[in-house]
């Protein structure tokens, strides 16, 4: 390959990001990339988290009302679009133990209009993402991970 990209890399200098900005179909390297980096088949590739996090709630097809639950501790763009979409935020402490949400604090807030928990993963720390499927599955709710400040972290090896 022309250019290994450089995730959680620390050899990996100026040189290699002038290279990366001047080749052609960076798009279409960049999306192979993440397909062998997170072994997945599909991969969309948008402009910006605002888009990928619109796109997301739009897909889901929430009724006015319904209840999506985000941290207090978020980047706007993610009320924006729930509130865009016709569904209501509906903000849950974070835990005591950093600026993930408390598991314990989201199970609370869970109503019978709760359709959705956005779990946002904070300055690259992992809440316990079992909890939060387990407690997804038992009210049936989807459960969406906000990765974008922990690409390429792990939690229990995974």
């Amino acid at each position: 390959m022309f250019l290994k990209l450089p995730f959680y890399n620390t050899k990996f200098i100026q040189k290699d990001f002038f290279k990366f900005l001047f080749i052609k179909n960076p798009q279409k390297i960049l999306t192979a990339e993440l397909k062998k980096y997170l072994r997945l088949e599909n991969i969309l590739l948008l402009k910006s988290a605002r888009q990928g996090i619109m796109a997301v709630i739009k897909n889901l097809n929430l009724a006015e009302g319904d209840e999506v639950i985000i941290s207090s501790f978020i980047c706007p763009v993610v009320p924006e679009a729930i509130i865009e979409a016709g569904a209501k935020p509906v903000f849950c402490d974070i835990g005591k133990e950093g600026f993930n949400m408390d598991a314990d604090n989201v199970e609370k807030l869970i109503t019978n209009k709760t359709r959705v928990i956005i779990l946002s993963y904070v300055f690259g720390t992992i809440a316990p993402i079992n909890k939060f499927v387990e407690i997804c599955r038992k009210n049936n709710l989807v459960l969406i991970e906000d990765c974008a400040q922990c690409f390429g972290a792990k939690y229990k090896e995974r």
